[in-house]
């Protein structure tokens, strides 16, 4: 009837054209094998639809917060599943995809998926910033980040699991 199709678009034609814009109470899963990019797909969804959305929404601070608490929650149903299911499973996951010579690589994804979920909610939180107009705040935050992230990579670095990891 020539009407619109309401709807969030994820920002990739191919998956808009599949799912014709994501609707509230839409509940889609894509599962794919390791590797290949999901949690990726999932970050620039959320880039896609958060700066849009809360550049809209910034005028009114009422709606802005409503707007703040459902994005939270809504990445929070899907970091922490994900982030804890891993957390818990690594040494099986592990063991199973890449068999004995890997498990001493369970610890390090372990903190990876603590990493990831903590990813997810600082891409979301940046997103938020930028589309409220302020970038000078995200660059400091950022910054920030980097500092912590250097002493703790030059720490895992020096753990000797995982050097010796898939070497026995």
């Amino acid at each position: 009837r020539g009407e619109a199709i309401l709807g969030l678009r994820t920002g990739f034609k191919v998956l808009d054209d599949i799912m014709m814009p994501m609707r509230p109470a839409d509940y889609i899963i894509l599962a794919a094998c390791t590797s290949v990019g999901k949690t990726t797909l999932a970050c620039n969804i959320v880039n896609n639809v958060a700066m849009p959305a809360f550049s809209r929404e910034k005028a009114d601070p009422e709606r802005l917060r409503a707007a703040l608490r459902t994005a939270v929650v809504l990445v929070g149903m899907v970091a922490f599943p994900l982030a804890t299911v891993t957390l818990v499973l690594a040494g099986p996951l592990v063991h199973t995809l890449y068999g004995a010579t890997w498990d001493d690589a369970a610890p390090v994804l372990q903190l990876l998926s603590v990493y990831g979920a903590l990813f997810a909610f600082s891409l979301l939180f940046g997103q938020i910033t930028i589309a409220l107009g302020r970038p000078g705040r995200l660059f400091v935050t950022q910054a920030v980040w980097l500092v912590c992230l250097m002493p703790a990579m030059a720490v895992g670095a020096a753990h000797p699991s995982i050097f010796k990891t898939g070497t026995n």
